[in-house]
């Protein structure tokens, strides 16, 4: 969306949809009043609000994320314009936190729902009974390097409840408040572990509204709202599993992801660490979805790469499945940016800042080593004037590269997630005021209509929901034997799995040390020597371990050892949930064909009959089935703790008093350290038992597929099928009982009637014309309703002599792939269901379908009723142009001279399926044959 003339578009289309859902949502409030379903329409009228709401405000959300540390925050402040987000040199981000552009907001401010203010109180209340049994000193020593940390410890250790408010205002106090939120995750896991969040199930993000000064051009102000999310990396998250699950949980809605590299240290080691992190992000948003941000491009030197380097190191060592395009690749200074949007905005606040001189001015005094050097600035910045520095800032800014990335990475944003909320919203409001129209229409029909008629309706109504009772039975039984099929797939795949992982285990703790020792520094280095020369046999033997005084070494040490092992089981894991998720995949999408099926001759009936009486066409839910199974995540904590504390030991020592002849026992005590040991069998045991447990994991996500969200699809979709039903049929009986109402009510029942579904009606027409322009202009898949309406295959009827049901049979499984994929919808006249006029059913399906297929031999041409009245009003309907005939040829006849020989035949030249060497040899060519014709048929009702 880059030309004016497509923004104006989307101006106009915006404010159209907008207009069309505030009269939507007042013919729904007309509904609940006159139609006596309030709970109903104003359900749907709420639907409407929620939708006009996401369409006015389109929220732009934009993530950012940093595998290594980059500079991310600094990057998200300059797209603030202001120091919102706390910097530091440091590792911070522990938790996501959204920050929303709001024009009126005067200043930062920070919200903390109260569900997740509730549990940072009762973190930090079980944190300063932790700190007092272990000691204040002694705590803060399991933090020496982070100075930060040790003030919250000490805060810990003398108060009994956070000093975190629900809310705060003002850039310092959002940074004080972000800062202790994220130190407290931190210090949590030092203190606690990697389980100091179990039992908390769910977490809702801080959220802050600031009002964006540098970032926000017209076409966003215009459009919608830009949200952006402060995102650790999945390194950052790994602290506890409910974090990377409310990652993962904010990467899937969001539109766009900037991933921060750092230009300082793009190197071949760096690259790889962060190949790994990109791919778990590509995962969840998808490739197409990622901008690189290259940031500190201010620090390039002679030596450095140039920016074309810089890109062909990016699209070589990301691994993308297709090479990133380079115009997704931006190099930035976030801190050229930052520092010039910073002053900008107190410049536009107050240009002089009260008369005070520009070394007073913070935002000044941050900007000028940028624009006057770092040697002279002092002076230089006592001589300008702040509207020259003004304009030195919006150059700087120019040269921080922000503008380029900002307008591109909105400009998709805009493209992708805009016309994608007025198409939602059109096509629900769509779906809402076609159930409105046909309430009214359908009413004031069987107001008028004969009362035997509507009750006789309302008996077919009741019939058809009772035939979906019969036809759940009869996916009930399909499932028992899918059930059947798939626990087998995962049984062999369980009795594959478990030797391998016993095998690498041991393999993998044998091999020699492979580790390039020039890149190991320290006490890891002979760690990992110790790994590599002295695991042997990890499954017995004599006990090994490697003590650590600090968390961070043991825990780095332990995840090499960790990986080292995984490094060769996960991929054989993660195959086989790749293998279950592709099967489950087959049998879900499987499903949703076999409801299809099952339940389409009922609802056609419905559909044509109620078509038929009441001018109303019912549009059902087309069946959609979940397939939960996720990706396994292997444990990688194995470092046991043991506090320090005081330790009585012994020494023998000689006296004078007993002329130093013999030694005396001597005890005394001596305050140890903590300790963190890794115990190398038990990284060896634990990781065969992870890799056991994971599998076990993946067997009972699987029964729980099977047990509850495969069946409960199956019964939601039943259950709204049910309800569609049972929903005209209360139509109908307030239609009898409006019937016994006086003439004069009878009238302005129907008068309302009436203007609801005139009304309506135009409404539909107007977002129809809407629809139409959106994707004109933007393109988009056409979708008729929220719920994704059953998507009209062909229909095609057999027509067949009894005599040749075996080669019906065969047919039929040939045409297996055409069903499954919906292309096609078969029909014969074993489908009549017990009880049902059968020369009805055969009229009635030879009149609505496509495709007739006439399966010739010599007994359907002795046939009356196949001849004489099927083939018969089949090739009428042929030379009208509403079907097409289709004969296969079964059996040698002579059926040349036939109604139907001068129709092309199939198989190939008309050699009949029986002569042929291989019977599915020729039941193959009918099946594309038969594939080629609905693809025609499908193309000429496009307009192809």
């Amino acid at each position: 969306m880059s030309s004016p003339q497509e923004k104006n578009t989307l101006i106009a289309l915006q404010e159209a949809t907008i207009n069309l859902l505030n009269s939507a949502e007042k013919l729904l409030q007309q509904g609940e009043h006159w139609l006596n379903k309030p709970d109903h329409y104003r359900r749907l009228a709420a639907i409407i609000r929620t939708e006009r709401h996401k369409v006015t405000t389109l929220e732009l959300r934009l993530s950012i994320v940093a595998p290594i540390k980059a500079g991310k925050s600094t990057i998200a402040n300059a797209i603030l314009g202001a120091g919102v987000l706390p910097t530091r040199n440091s590792a911070m981000t522990s938790i996501p936190t959204e920050i929303t552009n709001a024009s009126d907001c005067n200043e930062a401010e920070l919200t903390i729902p109260d569900s997740t203010l509730s549990r940072f109180n009762e973190l930090w209340h079980r944190l300063h009974k932790s700190v007092l049994l272990r000691g204040i000193k002694e705590s803060q020593e399991l933090a020496p390097e982070n100075p930060e940390l040790q003030t919250l410890i000490s805060q810990l250790g003398k108060s009994t409840s956070a000093p975190i408010s629900a809310r705060a205002s003002g850039i310092q106090e959002v940074q004080s408040t972000l800062l202790c939120l994220n130190d407290l995750f931190r210090t949590a896991a030092l203190l606690e572990g990697p389980h100091f969040l179990s039992g908390i199930k769910d977490f809702e993000l801080p959220r802050i509204k600031a009002c964006f000064l540098r970032s926000a051009p017209s076409s966003v102000s215009q459009h919608g709202t830009l949200v952006i999310v402060d995102t650790p990396g999945p390194n950052e998250a790994r602290q506890h599993h409910l974090l990377e699950q409310v990652i993962a949980e904010q990467l899937e809605r969001t539109s766009l992801v900037l991933l921060v590299l750092d230009f300082t240290q793009l190197s071949a080691t760096a690259a790889e660490l962060v190949s790994k992190e990109v791919q778990a992000v590509a995962q969840i948003v998808g490739e197409e979805n990622i901008f690189v941000i290259v940031n500190k491009v201010d620090e390039r030197d002679d030596k450095g790469m140039t920016s074309d380097q810089v890109r062909q190191f990016i699209i070589g060592h990301l691994n993308f499945k297709k090479p990133i395009p380079s115009s997704r690749i931006f190099e930035v200074s976030a801190k050229r940016a930052f520092r010039s949007a910073d002053f900008l905005r107190e410049y536009k606040q107050d240009p002089r800042n009260g008369d005070h001189s520009l070394g007073s001015w913070p935002a000044a005094v941050s900007l000028a080593p940028l624009v006057f050097g770092a040697t002279q600035w002092e002076e230089d910045l006592e001589e300008t004037t702040s509207d020259e520095l003004a304009r030195r800032a919006g150059k700087l800014w120019a040269r921080s590269g922000f503008d380029t990335f900002l307008t591109q990475a909105i400009e998709k944003l805009l493209a992708e997630v805009a016309p994608r909320a007025l198409r939602v919203a059109l096509t629900v409001a769509r779906a809402h005021l076609t159930i409105l129209r046909n309430d009214a229409r359908m009413r004031h029909k069987a107001i008028r209509a004969n009362a035997a008629s509507v009750e006789s309706e309302l008996k077919n109504l009741d019939q058809e929901i009772r035939n979906l009772e019969e036809s759940r039975r009869c996916v009930d039984l399909r499932i028992k034997e899918v059930e059947k099929d798939l626990r087998e797939h995962l049984g062999l795949l369980r009795r594959r799995l478990q030797p391998i992982i016993e095998e690498d285990v041991r393999l993998v703790f044998k091999e020699k040390e492979d580790t390039d020792a020039s890149a190991i520094q320290g006490f890891l280095k002979r760690g990992k020597r110790f790994v590599a020369r002295h695991f042997g046999d990890p499954l017995g033997g004599v006990s090994r371990a490697v003590e650590f005084e600090n968390l961070a070494d043991a825990q780095e040490f332990a995840n090499y050892a960790v990986d080292l092992v995984l490094g060769r089981i996960r991929p054989q894991i993660e195959l086989a949930l790749d293998i279950t998720n592709r099967r489950v995949e087959a049998t879900r999408r499987e499903f949703e064909q076999v409801l299809a099926t099952e339940t389409r001759p009922i609802l056609q009936r419905a559909a044509e009959r109620i078509k038929r009486h009441f001018d109303v066409t019912l549009e059902f839910p087309r069946p959609k089935l979940a397939n939960p199974l996720e990706k396994i995540s292997i444990a990688r904590r194995v470092t046991k703790f043991e506090p320090g504390g005081v330790e009585v030991r012994t020494r023998y020592e000689t006296r004078w008093y007993t002329f130093f002849l013999w030694e005396h026992e001597v005890n005394y005590s001596v305050k140890t350290k903590d300790r963190y040991i890794i115990s190398l069998d038990e990284v060896a045991q634990q990781v065969k038992q992870t890799a056991h447990q994971n599998v076990e994991d993946l067997s009972n996500r699987f029964d729980d597929f099977l047990a509850t969200d495969f069946k409960d699809g199956i019964d939601d979709y039943f259950k709204r099928l049910r309800e569609y039903f049972q929903f005209y049929r209360q139509t109908l009986e307030e239609a009898v009982q409006a019937q016994r109402m006086s003439l004069e009510q009878r009238d302005t029942a129907l008068n309302q009637l009436d203007t609801l579904d005139e009304e309506s009606s135009q409404s539909l027409n107007e977002l129809h014309g809407c629809r139409s322009a959106l994707e004109k202009a933007f393109g988009g898949d056409h979708l008729d309703s929220p719920e994704d309406a059953i998507v009209d295959g062909v229909d095609l009827f057999i027509s067949y002599s009894h005599a040749d049901e075996s080669f019906r049979q065969d047919l039929e499984k040939h045409l297996s792939l055409l069903r499954r994929s919906g292309l096609i919808h078969l029909w014969h006249d074993r489908e009549i269901i017990p009880g049902q006029q059968w020369a009805d059913e055969i009229d009635r399906h030879l009149e609505s379908s496509q495709i007739i297929v006439l399966l010739i031999s010599a007994d359907f041409i002795a046939s009356d009723y196949c001849f004489a009245k099927e083939m018969t009003r089949a090739l009428e309907r042929h030379k009208e142009g509403t079907a097409v005939v289709v004969p296969i040829i079964l059996r040698d006849c002579d059926w040349n001279l036939a109604p139907f020989g001068e129709i092309q035949a199939l198989p190939k030249d008309g050699k009949a399926i029986k002569s042929w060497d291989d019977r599915d040899a020729a039941l193959t060519d009918v099946a594309r044959g038969l594939r080629k014709a609905v693809a025609h048929m499908q193309k000429a009702a496009k307009g192809g």
